[in-house]
């Protein structure tokens, strides 16, 4: 497979009517996200001990969400993401994946006043379920 030079890619680009601030956006993503509306929380955040929110998108690398809670840059942390699971006898209808993740972006708040949060998973691993600690 040959190499396209950078400018066919932009000339590719430019015709697709996609805005340029766009196609930055969709240039610096290495992997596809997937619009998903599953519930995260975050342990040891805040002064309740857990923070609830709820992704907006997902890759196999990270995911971002919206939040009141105040979050910065290179934080680290752990979160549990509940994953929807597609048993047809439902027996596992959830799916607990405890994740380790560095927040990698922080948008400013928008007039609802939630930031953008934008986490990249380091590891994870998933949870027979999800014990007392975690609630």
């Amino acid at each position: 497979m040959a190499w396209k030079p950078v400018e066919q890619t932009a000339a590719a680009l430019k015709s697709t009517g996609i805005s340029p601030e766009r196609q930055n956006h969709l240039e610096r993503r290495k992997r596809d996200r997937t619009v998903v509306h599953w519930p995260v929380r975050f342990l040891g955040k805040g002064a309740a001990g857990a923070v609830d929110n709820v992704t907006q998108n997902l890759s196999s690398e990270g995911f971002f969400f919206r939040s009141n809670a105040v979050f910065a840059p290179g934080e680290a942390g752990v979160c549990i993401l509940e994953v929807p699971g597609h048993d047809p006898k439902q027996l596992h209808p959830v799916l607990y994946l405890e994740c380790r993740v560095r927040v990698v972006r922080v948008d400013a708040p928008g007039e609802d006043g939630l930031s953008g949060i934008g986490c990249r998973i380091e590891d994870y691993r998933f949870l027979p379920s999800v014990s007392q600690r975690y609630t």
